[in-house]
C-alpha cells in the first residue's frame, strides 16, 4: 500500500493537512514545540560564562573607549603646548628680523637727513659697513611721495607713491613707527614683496619723505620654516590689519595667499585682538578643507600675529596609532570571549537535552510502571522477579495474595522463594536455571512449577 512521508518539524502536504478542531490542536502542539526549543535556547545561553563573557564584553569596551578618550585629550593638550612653544620661537625669530631691518632705515634715515640732495642711497646699500642679509632692496620718497632714490631700479625715480597705503599712514601720523605694510607685487620683476618703512623727520620736525625697505616674503621664513610640523603644517605671519605677509606649508612657501586678508573672527584668530598668545582649533575651508591646531602670538613690539599650525591628522597621529592597537586587542580579546560563550552555550545545550532525555525516561519509566502496576491489579496473577547481577527480587502484591501470605511474611530472596517451591519441582528449577546461565539464548525459557500456599506449607 502506498505511503508518504514528511521531514520532521514541517507541515504536512496540503492533501493531509487536519482541519476544524484537529487544526487547531496540531498548531497548539506545534507552537507549545517551538516554545520549548525557544527556552532551551534561551537557558542554553543563560549560563555563568555567558554573564561572565558579557561583563568582560563591557569591561574591555569601557576601557577601550576610556583609553582613547584620555589619549586623544593628552594628544591635543601636547599639541597646544608644543605650538605655544613654536610660536614664541617665530615671534623671536620675525621680531628679530623686523628689528635688524629697522635698524637699516634708522641708519639710512640718518645718513639721508643732513644732505638729501647728494645722498646716493645705492652707495650705501653697497658699502661693507651697511650689512642687510635680509634685503638689497631700498627705496626713498620726498615729502610729495616722488621716489627720489632706488637701490633696485632708476626707472622708478620720480614715480608717485602718495597714493600708497604705507605712504598716507606716515603723512597722517606723526609718531616715528616702523610701518609693516600689505605684500604688494613689484612691477618691475613681478615678485611678491612687503614694504617696511620709516618716517623721515627734517631738523625743523616736519614731515620730509618714507625710506623703505622691501622685504622677500621667504626671506621672513627662511630660517624657520623648515621645523617639521607634520603633513599641512603651516607658519604665518598676519597683521593686525587682517593681511597675511607671508605663510610655509610643510616647508615651502604658501605664495597663492600671499596678501590675502585673513578676517579676525573672534572665535578663531579675533582671540589675538584681546589676549595675545593662545591656541585654537580652526575651520576647515579659511586656506583648505584642513582642520588644524593653531597657536598664535602677538608679536611683542610690532603689530603683528605669529601663527604655527598643526594639522588635525597630526596631532592626533600618535593616539591613532594607540587607538587601533587597542581596536585590534579588543576585537581579538572580543572573538575569544564569544568563542568561549559559544562553546559555554553548546555544552549547556547538551546537558539540557541529555537532562531532557533522561527526565523523559524517568517518565517513561513512571508511566510504564504505573501500567505494569495497572496489569499486575488488573489480572489475577502474580509476578516474580529477580535481578541475577544485583540478586534482588520482587514480589507482587497479588504473588502475596494467591499464597495467602502477608508482604512481611516471604523476605525478598531467592532462598524464600525456592522454600515456596514444591519439593518435586525445586531441583528441576535449579538445574534450569543452572543450564540457561551456562549457555545463555535469546529466547526466554518458559517451565511451569508449583508452589505451596502458606495453608499447605503449615501443615
Amino acid at each position: 500500500m502506498p505511503h508518504s512521508t514528511t521531514a520532521p518539524g514541517t507541515a504536512p502536504p496540503p492533501a493531509a493537512m487536519p482541519s476544524g478542531r484537529e487544526a487547531n490542536v496540531w498548531r497548539r502542539t506545534a507552537e507549545r514545540l517551538r516554545l520549548s526549543q525557544l527556552r532551551d535556547r534561551a537557558r542554553a545561553w543563560a549560563q555563568p560564562v555567558t554573564y561572565l563573557g558579557i561583563a568582560m564584553l563591557v569591561f574591555i569596551y569601557c576601557a577601550l573607549t576610556y583609553l582613547i578618550v584620555v589619549d586623544r585629550k593628552t594628544a591635543e593638550y601636547d599639541a597646544g603646548t608644543r605650538g605655544d612653544n613654536l610660536a614664541r620661537v617665530v615671534d623671536g625669530s620675525f621680531s628679530h628680523i623686523f628689528k635688524s631691518l629697522d635698524n637699516n632705515l634708522l641708519f639710512l634715515g640718518k645718513l639721508y637727513r643732513p644732505s638729501p640732495a647728494t645722498f646716493e642711497l645705492s652707495a650705501w646699500v653697497q658699502d661693507p659697513s651697511f650689512k642687510s642679509e635680509l634685503t638689497s632692496y631700498f627705496m626713498i620718497c620726498d615729502a610729495n611721495g616722488r621716489v627720489v632714490d632706488s637701490s633696485f631700479s632708476k626707472e622708478i625715480i620720480g614715480a608717485d607713491r602718495s597714493g600708497q597705503d604705507g605712504f598716507r599712514a606716515h603723512v597722517n601720523s606723526a609718531a616715528d613707527e616702523l610701518l609693516i605694510g600689505k605684500p604688494i607685487i613689484l612691477k618691475f620683476n613681478g615678485k611678491w614683496t612687503i614694504p617696511v618703512s620709516r618716517r623721515l623727520t627734517a631738523a625743523d620736525g616736519t614731515f620730509a619723505g618714507v625710506v623703505t625697505a622691501l622685504l622677500d616674503p621667504s626671506r621672513l621664513i627662511s630660517n624657520i620654516g623648515q621645523i617639521d610640523l607634520g603633513p599641512d603644517g603651516s607658519i604665518a605671519l598676519v597683521g593686525l590689519d587682517s593681511y597675511l605677509r607671508t605663510r610655509s606649508v610643510n616647508g615651502n612657501v604658501d605664495w597663492e595667499n600671499i596678501g590675502r586678508e585673513v578676517r579676525l573672527i573672534p572665535e578663531t584668530l579675533g582671540r589675538a585682538l584681546k589676549v595675545g598668545t593662545g591656541h585654537y582649533w580652526s575651520v576647515p575651508g579659511v586656506f583648505n578643507n584642513v582642520r588644524r591646531m593653531v597657536s598664535y602670538r602677538v608679536l611683542s613690539s610690532y603689530p603683528q600675529i605669529a601663527l604655527v599650525t598643526i594639522s588635525e591628522v597630526e596631532v592626533f597621529r600618535r593616539a591613532d596609532e594607540n587607538a587601533r592597537v587597542y581596536w585590534f586587542i579588543a576585537v581579538t580579546l572580543t572573538f575569544v570571549i564569544l568563542i568561549a560563550i559559544g562553546f559555554g552555550a553548546k555544552r549547556e545545550k547538551k546537558l539540557i537535552e541529555t537532562t531532557s532525555v533522561m527526565t523523559q525516561a524517568k517518565d517513561a519509566l513512571k508511566q510504564s510502571q504505573e501500567r505494569y502496576q495497572l496489569v499486575e491489579t488488573a489480572v489475577n496473577d502474580g509476578i516474580w522477579d529477580r535481578n541475577i547481577l544485583t540478586n534482588e527480587v520482587y514480589f507482587s502484591p497479588r504473588w502475596h495474595g494467591i499464597l495467602g501470605y502477608a508482604e512481611d511474611e516471604v523476605g525478598k530472596t531467592d532462598e524464600a522463594f525456592l522454600d515456596l517451591l514444591h519439593p518435586d519441582d525445586k531441583t528441576m528449577v535449579i538445574d534450569k536455571r543452572r543450564t540457561y546461565l551456562k549457555e545463555p539464548r535469546d529466547a526466554a525459557y518458559v517451565i511451569e512449577i508449583r508452589l505451596r500456599h502458606k495453608d499447605v506449607a503449615a501443615s
